[in-house]
């Protein structure tokens, strides 16, 4: 839901935008890290660095479901407080919500 992404995001926890480099260009939320799932094997290494024990909330946008691959694939690496923000970029712009 929209409001806990928004809570979520008040919390400071990091947001992971698995959309394309180029979508993630034209918009995305405030502070999220551009992580494309179809060029996962590119970020391997820094997802490897990132701290497993801090929350993370992956999107992309509305009518994708790369969001769902790449939590999978985090919880895979041993990832274990994740999030999948469903509704996406499309919902949070819509929301008038903190961007870039």
């Amino acid at each position: 839901k929209i409001d806990f992404a928004k809570a979520l995001f008040d919390k400071k926890y990091k947001f992971i935008d698995a959309r394309d480099i180029a979508d993630f260009e034209a918009g995305h939320i405030q502070g999220a890290i551009n992580i494309p799932f179809h060029d996962i094997d590119k970020y391997k290494e820094q997802l490897s660095k990132m701290p497993k024990e801090q929350v993370y909330v992956t999107y992309c946008s509305s009518d994708c479901d790369v969001s769902i691959d790449m939590a999978y694939y985090m919880a895979k690496m041993g990832f274990r407080k994740l999030y999948i923000f469903h509704g996406g970029w499309d919902e949070w712009k819509n929301a008038g919500y903190p961007s870039n």
